[in-house]
């Protein structure tokens, strides 16, 4: 990674497990840090343990489900209120969907669609096409 001036790192899927180990490795080379999952107080917790370890980093909680575009909107949306320009994307939320694989692979819009959805609007935004 790049030093960390300057830098915003947006992880998703936050809250817990891998997520939010590297989010915690994410501080260390971010300016800004931005945590996003389903559960504000997991996400709250660790934002004021992130604080507490690398006093030098703003680190700002978002909660929200991915899987619903109004979410992935208020995310932007955010971002955009306070000039943040993501750097680096730790892309971690996950989704649960369950049943025979040949259901799963025929729904619409999938899962995969809905955070590829997510990825290239970011992309978009650091090139300044967003």
């Amino acid at each position: 990674m790049e030093s960390r001036t300057g830098v915003t790192t947006l992880v998703t899927g936050a809250s817990a497990g891998i997520g939010r180990e590297l989010a915690r490795l994410a501080a260390a080379d971010s300016r800004v840090l931005v945590l996003t999952a389903r559960r504000r107080g997991n996400l709250e917790d660790l934002a004021a343990e992130i604080t507490g370890t690398h006093p030098d980093v703003e680190v700002l909680v978002h909660a929200c489900d991915l899987s619903e575009r109004e979410a992935r909107d208020g995310l932007l949306a955010d971002l955009a209120r306070r000039g943040l320009v993501v750097d680096h994307l730790v892309n971690n939320a996950g989704f649960g969907d369950a049943g025979p694989l040949t259901c799963l692979l025929y729904t619409s819009p999938s899962p995969r669609d809905l955070v590829g959805n997510l990825v290239c609007r970011l992309l978009l935004e650091k090139q300044g096409g967003g």
